[in-house]
C-alpha cells in the first residue's frame, strides 16, 4: 500500500469535520478551515514522520479543500430567515454521501476538484448500497497498489530513454 497506515488520516479528518458541522451552529466554513489548518500543522510537525507526510500531503490537502469548500457551501445555502432562528442540521449532507465525496479516490488522488453538487450529480444514478461501497474500496485498493509500480516503471524505464 502506498499510503500504508496513513490512510487513517483520510478517514479521521472527514469524520471529525462532520461532527464539527453538527456542533458549530454558524460560520461553519471558518470553523472547519481553522480546524483543518490546525490538523495539518499538528500532523506535519508532531504526528506523522517526514517520509509518510510527503506521501500523503498532496491528497490530504485536496481532502481539506473539499471539506472547507463544502462547509462554506452549507453556510451559503442557509436562507437569511433561518440564520436568525436557532441553528438546525437540516442543511447537512447525508453521512454516506459526505464521506463518499470527501475521500472519493477519483478526485482525491487523480483530480480534478469537484464540488459536492457535481459529485451528487455524478453519483445520482448510483444507490448508496454495499456494492457501491465495495466498488469504491476496491478502486482505492487498486490505486494504492498499482500507482507506485507505474511510477517506478516510468522512473526506471521511460525516464532513461527520454534523457
Amino acid at each position: 500500500w502506498y499510503y500504508e497506515m496513513s490512510i487513517v488520516f483520510f478517514i479521521f479528518l472527514p469524520m471529525f469535520v462532520y461532527v464539527l458541522l453538527f456542533i458549530v451552529p454558524r460560520q461553519r466554513g471558518v470553523a472547519v478551515g481553522g480546524a483543518c489548518v490546525i490538523f495539518i500543522v499538528v500532523c506535519e510537525l508532531f504526528i506523522v514522520s517526514a517520509v509518510e507526510w510527503h506521501k500523503i500531503r498532496g491528497s490530504l490537502l485536496v481532502v481539506v479543500m473539499k471539506l472547507i469548500s463544502l462547509s462554506f457551501d452549507i453556510d451559503a445555502s442557509i436562507p437569511l430567515s433561518e440564520k436568525k432562528s436557532p441553528p438546525s442540521t437540516s442543511h447537512l449532507p447525508n453521512f454516506i454521501s459526505y464521506l463518499s465525496y470527501s475521500i472519493f479516490p477519483a478526485t482525491t488522488i487523480f483530480g480534478p476538484y469537484t464540488t459536492y453538487d457535481e459529485h451528487l450529480k455524478y453519483t445520482a444514478g448510483v444507490k448508496m448500497v454495499c456494492m457501491y461501497v465495495h466498488t469504491t474500496s476496491m478502486y482505492m485498493y487498486m490505486c494504492t497498489k498499482y500507482i507506485p509500480k507505474l511510477h517506478m516503471y516510468v522512473r526506471t524505464c521511460v525516464h532513461s530513454y527520454v534523457q
